[in-house]
């Protein structure tokens, strides 16, 4: 199950493919006009829309609505959204200085094994799964 409640501040149907993809149940409100910022909660996908941003963004701001606002970082949001406990698939592993992603074999096509984002520097440090707090902060730093 989907574990991180998050939102975007941006709506297209490219994303909302992306969402699906991942299993993502995608409510039709998100693709009405007026659908302006996506939200990400255990298993469904809902649009915030133009009339309702602001107290959308006050409830966030004073934390009755406890959603982590990914501003318009797709990748951010995305890797927030893929956040599960019932699967290591499509998942964000580190040992805190490498970076990979936990890809399963579809199908039978291809081995399954990490993809890292970068050479990996210390490849006998154990990776595990990454924290909110860990993404978070790995979105944050710029990459060199």
């Amino acid at each position: 199950m989907f574990t991180t409640k998050c939102f975007i501040r941006k709506n297209t149907p490219e994303l909302r493919g992306k969402l699906e993809k991942m299993g993502y149940r995608v409510c039709r409100c998100t693709g009405e006009a007026t659908a302006v910022y996506l939200m990400a909660g255990h298993g469904d996908i809902h649009a915030v829309h133009d009339e309702s941003v602001d107290i959308f963004e006050d409830e966030v701001k004073s934390g009755t609505c406890k959603l982590i606002d990914c501003g318009d970082d797709e990748l951010l949001f995305l890797a927030l959204a893929a956040m599960r406990d019932d699967t290591d698939n499509e998942q964000l592993f580190t040992n805190g200085i490498d970076w990979a992603i936990k890809r399963e074999a579809t199908r039978g096509l291809g081995l399954p094994g990490f993809e890292y984002l970068s050479f990996p520097r210390d490849v006998n440090t154990p990776l595990h799964k990454a924290t909110e707090e860990e993404i978070m902060n790995y979105f944050q730093t710029p990459v060199l």
